[in-house]
C-alpha cells in the first residue's frame, strides 16, 4: 500500500493517477469550484440567505478598488411571492410593482412586466439570479435597488429586493494544493497559504473600513458590525495556526471546507460516469461547468462539512451568515 505523506491533502491522492505535473494545476482549480459550489448548496439551504445573495458582483472598498468576491449578502427590503397571471405592488418601495406572464418550471425562467418610477418593462428572469436585462437593471441599480428571483415550483415567483447600499456580509472562498515540482517525485505541502491569509484579510479590511468604518482588528469581533467577513478555507492540511492568525485578526469568521465533502462528492459523480459507460474523469472535469451554471443534483451537503477554524467556539458557518440578514416583510405568501 502507497504511504502517504499526513502535509498532503486526501483529495490529492484521490486525483494523482488521473494528474501530471502539467495537469495537476487545471484540476485543483476544478476542485476549487467543487469547493464554492458546495459553499452555495449550504448556504442556499437557508432561506434568508437565499433572499439575499448575490454571486460574484464587484464590490467597493474603503480603498476605491473593487473586490470580486464568491458570494455577496444585501439585506432586503421586502420579499414578493407571485403566482402567474398576477400583479402585486411593493409595500417598501413606492411605485414598484410586479406582474409574472408565464413560467418555465423547466428552464426555471419567468417572463415578466415591471412598473417602477412611472416606467413599464418587460423582461426575462432566471432562478435564484438578479434581473440582467439592461434597462430594468439599471433603472433599479440607479436608485440603489437590485430584484433578484427565485423560481418556485408551484409557479409562482419570489422577488427579492435587495438595498445595494452596503453588504451585510461577504463569503470568500479559498483554497490551495499539494506542489509538484518537475525535478523530482518528491511533493511539497501547499506554499500558497499565508499569501491567500493576507489576500482575504486585506478585501476584508476595505470592506470593512468602508462599511464599518473601523477595522475589527481595533474594534473587536463582539462590536455592533452591520457587515461581516467570512472566509471558507479548502485543504485543511496546509493551513497552519499562522496562516490561521493573520486571518483570526482581520476576519470575522474563518471555516474549513473538509475533505470528505470534496470527496464524497467526487464518488457522487464517479457513480453517475459509470452508469453513463464514461470515464470518470473526463465526466468529472466536464461535470463541474462553474459556480452558477453547474447542472442541479441531489448531492447532500451537511452543516457538518464545514468546520469552525476562527473563532473555534463560532456559530455554524449558515447560522452565523444568516444572522447577518434582519427581518424583512414577505408579502403576498
Amino acid at each position: 500500500m502507497e504511504e502517504r505523506d499526513p502535509r498532503i491533502s486526501e483529495i490529492f491522492y484521490y486525483f494523482q493517477r488521473h494528474t501530471s505535473i502539467s495537469s495537476g494545476r487545471t484540476v485543483g482549480r476544478k476542485i476549487g469550484v467543487v469547493q464554492e459550489i458546495i459553499c452555495r448548496r449550504l448556504l442556499l439551504s437557508s432561506e434568508p440567505i437565499r433572499d439575499s445573495i448575490i454571486y460574484e458582483p464587484r464590490i467597493r472598498g474603503f480603498s476605491g478598488a473593487t473586490h470580486k468576491v464568491e458570494f455577496v449578502l444585501f439585506q432586503p427590503l421586502e420579499v414578493l411571492e407571485i403566482p402567474v397571471g398576477q400583479e402585486l405592488d411593493s409595500t417598501q418601495v413606492e411605485g414598484l410593482s410586479f406582474s409574472v406572464m408565464k413560467v418555465d418550471p423547466v428552464r426555471k425562467t419567468a417572463a415578466i412586466k415591471m412598473t417602477y418610477a412611472g416606467r413599464k418593462l418587460r423582461c426575462t428572469v432566471s432562478t435564484d439570479r438578479p434581473i440582467v436585462s439592461k434597462s430594468p437593471r439599471q433603472l433599479l441599480e440607479s436608485n440603489g435597488i437590485r430584484i433578484k428571483a427565485w423560481i418556485n415550483d408551484d409557479y409562482s415567483v419570489r422577488f427579492s429586493i435587495l438595498d445595494l447600499s452596503a453588504p451585510v456580509a461577504t463569503v470568500e472562498s479559498k483554497r490551495v494544493g499539494a506542489q509538484r515540482f518537475s525535478a523530482t517525485e518528491k511533493l511539497g505541502s501547499g506554499i500558497q497559504t499565508i499569501e491567500k491569509a493576507k489576500q482575504a484579510s486585506l478585501v476584508a479590511v476595505d470592506f470593512d473600513l468602508e462599511y464599518n468604518g473601523t477595522a475589527m482588528a481595533l474594534g473587536g469581533r463582539d462590536a455592533n458590525r452591520p457587515y461581516r467577513s467570512f472566509v471558507i478555507l479548502g485543504n485543511g492540511v496546509h493551513w497552519t495556526d499562522h496562516d490561521l492568525s493573520v486571518l483570526d485578526a482581520y476576519v470575522d469568521y474563518t471555516y474549513l471546507a473538509r475533505d470528505s465533502a470534496i470527496l464524497r462528492y467526487a464518488d457522487y459523480v464517479r457513480e453517475k460516469a459509470t452508469l453513463a459507460g464514461e470515464d470518470f474523469f473526463s465526466y468529472f472535469m466536464a461535470y463541474f461547468k462553474g459556480l452558477t451554471n453547474t447542472p442541479a443534483d441531489d448531492f447532500e451537503i451537511f452543516d457538518s462539512d464545514f468546520v469552525q477554524c476562527r473563532p473555534r467556539d463560532a456559530a455554524l458557518l449558515k447560522e452565523a451568515v444568516a444572522k447577518q440578514v434582519a427581518d424583512y416583510p414577505v408579502t403576498g405568501a
